[in-house]
């Protein structure tokens, strides 16, 4: 094994064992020093509240009416191989005519501004949208595939990203228990979560089904949902038909960007991981120093 790879195992080693997260260690430091020298919790606000203590929260909001508006324009297509997902009869893209998507989204940004304005202030940073993606999670047979197979992010796990980094899904269906809601673990009880499940690492763990420490996101069609994905344990459940959902990634950033709403269609993420994925202590660090500086001179 290379010497990169010893490494990089054993920092998510060592985060499981103290931090009872699955990402580096170093990522845990920085999260945990942006939590507590920059986020500004005590805002008038029960949803940022909820989503401070809890890692996420659903919105006040409902976006059925946009939906239904450009259903017709929606069309299912296999996974792009270049965004690294496995192309398999388990997940499909969800494409929205280029005629309608800066319409659709501006319609998006417009109901979504007081959310972000309040993210702004808990972040003391800038908030952008920076991806917009539509799948269709189909049924499988997980056993059939082998206990270790992960058919689409159905195995519980961090994503290895900074705390700037987190999600906005939008329900492009009623989604109940039977179709595969998305499995998160409160922020908060992750301790919890890898006794009862004796966790070791995505592959390895005792099931967890029922529980008081486990939120499952089901709704309406419209319904928002607000969520930290590399605070929580989570997973795609797997449904007994499809799922079909819409993410949204957003970054906080310590500076002003200019991001065209075609751009947030585009595949392209290399420029987002180099702002929420750094691959050196030194990109790290200096993050954290333009953050802790950005909110000095600004907020």
């Amino acid at each position: 094994m290379k010497l990169h790879k010893i490494i990089s195992y054993l920092s998510i080693k060592l985060s499981l064992i103290f931090f009872k997260l699955r990402m580096p260690i170093s990522y845990v430091i920085f999260n945990k020093l942006y939590s507590s020298l920059i986020l500004k919790k005590n805002i008038n606000s029960k949803l940022i509240k909820l989503y401070d203590k809890n890692g996420f929260v659903k919105l006040d909001i409902n976006f059925k009416t946009e939906i239904l508006d450009i259903e017709k324009d929606l069309s299912v297509q296999e996974v792009n191989p270049t965004r690294k997902i496995e192309v398999n009869s388990t997940r499909k893209i969800i494409k929205l005519n280029k005629n309608k998507q800066e319409e659709f989204l501006q319609k998006i940004i417009n109901k979504l501004t007081p959310t972000i304005n309040q993210l702004k202030q808990y972040y003391n940073s800038e908030i952008y949208i920076a991806k917009i993606m539509a799948t269709r999670n189909l049924n499988r047979d997980a056993k059939a595939d082998g206990k270790y197979k992960e058919l689409y992010s159905n195995h519980y796990h961090n994503d290895g990203y900074l705390i700037t980094y987190f999600k906005i899904f939008i329900n492009l269906m009623d989604i109940t228990e039977n179709d595969g809601p998305l499995h998160i673990i409160y922020k908060n009880e992750k301790k919890k979560f890898i006794k009862l499940t004796n966790y070791k690492n995505r592959h390895n763990y005792l099931a967890l089904d029922k529980s008081d420490i486990l939120y499952k996101n089901t709704g309406k069609k419209g319904d928002v949902f607000l969520f930290s994905t590399p605070l929580c344990f989570h997973k795609a459940g797997i449904p007994k038909n499809y799922r079909d959902n819409l993410g949204m990634e957003l970054i906080a950033v310590p500076h002003k960007m200019k991001i065209s709403l075609s751009d947030i269609y585009n595949d392209d993420f290399e420029w987002m991981i180099k702002i929420t994925k750094p691959y050196s202590n030194v990109e790290l660090f200096k993050k954290f120093i333009d953050h802790y500086r950005y909110k000095k001179t600004n907020f």
